[in-house]
């Protein structure tokens, strides 16, 4: 049986394109109008895909997520909706308690959706299709980002305590501004650490600043929160938790494949191909 997700449309797509059918043959039952709409697609009938999607829901439904944003260009007069498909080790609130949440960068603007927490949605309308994707991608790569690391955001407060000193303009005039920049703490070991996510780094000018704060840094362009098309993850703190730091970089490995796992659809089920890593 073919594997829901693997390039098969969803029910709510074939149902819509079965009512297109029935619009232009009237005689055409429900039944046989979908059972045309699936085999369009090379598919035996439209049970197969049903069956194929309840079984993909079994088997994810307790761990999965979907995080939803539109988008409306004015200009073009052109808009519509796209879903972030995210599934997780365990539910998503036994891990990240939600005033947590809601302090996490993108990932904080979405709302939980009728008190069901595998459904979040942006509450805004984003101006185009580029940024509703970009948005949507920093918020769903920022669950899963919580998820594998098992860290949570933290108040700069408690980072200049732990890192006995003030951070502020070590990387940037405007750090940290939640968006290239965030502070973290791994609660098992105590672990603060700041997330730096830039296009580049100026491996010159940075040196320097992080020797005299006695800080360390390890850079990946394996993966990022921020925007896999262009922006690399710099995990940076005092050089006296490196041993700390660098097996939280182990766990880290993991990221690139989870964030593969992350699949886009439109409101027709069709998958999207952006933003992959």
């Amino acid at each position: 049986m073919p594997t829901a997700g693997n390039n098969i449309p969803s029910p709510k797509r074939l149902k819509n394109e079965a009512r297109k059918i029935r619009q232009r043959d009237p005689q055409l039952s429900q039944g046989a109008a979908l059972n045309l709409a699936a085999t369009a697609h090379g598919l035996p009938s439209y049970k197969v895909v049903e069956r194929a999607w309840r079984s993909r829901d079994r088997a994810s439904s307790d761990h999965a997520v979907t995080l939803t944003a539109s988008w409306g260009d004015r200009s073009r007069g052109d808009w519509g909706r796209i879903h972030a498909n995210v599934v997780l080790s365990e539910p998503w609130p036994n891990f990240l308690p939600l005033p947590v949440r809601r302090r996490i960068g993108s990932l904080g603007r979405f709302h939980i959706v009728g008190g069901d927490r595998t459904r979040l949605a942006s509450p805004e309308d984003y101006a185009s299709f580029l940024s509703c994707a970009h948005h949507l991608s920093k918020a769903a790569r920022q669950l899963v980002f919580v998820d594998a690391l098992r860290v949570l955001p933290v108040s700069l407060a408690k980072t200049v305590a732990a890192f006995r000193g003030d951070p502020h303009r070590m990387l940037s005039s405007r750090y940290p501004d939640q968006d290239h920049e965030s502070l973290w703490r791994d609660p098992d070991t105590g672990l603060h650490f700041i997330l730096n996510e830039p296009y580049q780094v100026d491996q010159q000018k940075q040196a320097p600043i992080l020797a005299e704060r006695g800080m360390v840094a390890f850079t990946t362009r394996d993966w990022t929160t921020h925007n896999p098309e262009g922006t690399l993850a710099q995990l940076i703190a005092p050089v006296s938790e490196q041993t700390l730091l660098q097996a939280l970089c182990k766990r880290g490995q993991a990221l690139p494949a989870r964030f593969d796992e992350i699949t886009f659809t439109d409101n027709d089920g069709r998958l999207l191909d952006i933003f992959r890593s």
